[in-house]
């Protein structure tokens, strides 16, 4: 009983867990993060995301990643209809409001290692959202024809 406490807590933590090291991996991880902070905030309306090998193209197309995933802080971009978060630690500190906007459905992942200090830096990037959050217990106020999944996020 103590362990299935441990655990309950663990999951409540707003932080990415794990690290990223595939897109599959990458949307796990973000989709629990999301549905963890849907819980603790009381978000009725956060969509649950997919991977958009389109929008990673269009970013690695048009910007250079290697600048914009910076080594030594964290740092927000945005291009076009795009923002893009990065940060060394995972935990994306600052950000977790950000990528819980709770309509955003797409989600591409990136991940390099800085040469100067060898550590890896992870970024996620996003279409831009300015649709509020609707208070409530988690995937209650989904449209009618998107059911929600277990973690209380609603699916596309």
């Amino acid at each position: 009983m103590i362990f299935l406490a441990v655990i309950g807590v663990a999951l409540l933590q707003v932080a990415l867990p794990a690290p990223i090291t595939s897109q599959a991996e990458c949307v796990i991880t973000v989709n629990l993060f999301r549905s963890n902070y849907a819980k603790q905030h009381q978000i009725a309306n956060m969509n649950e995301l997919v991977y958009n090998k389109g929008m990673e193209i269009l970013i690695l197309k048009n910007l250079d990643i290697d600048a914009l995933m910076k080594c030594d802080t964290p740092s927000h971009t945005v291009f076009e209809k795009i923002e893009m978060f990065s940060d060394m630690n995972e935990n994306f500190k600052g950000f977790e409001d950000k990528i819980s906007a709770p309509n955003r459905t797409d989600l591409a992942c990136f991940k390099r290692r800085c040469e100067e200090n060898g550590q890896d830096v992870y970024g996620l990037a996003f279409y831009r959202s300015t649709t509020p959050s609707i208070t409530g217990p988690p995937g209650t106020k989904c449209p009618e024809d998107r059911p929600f999944s277990r973690r209380g996020l609603y699916s596309l």
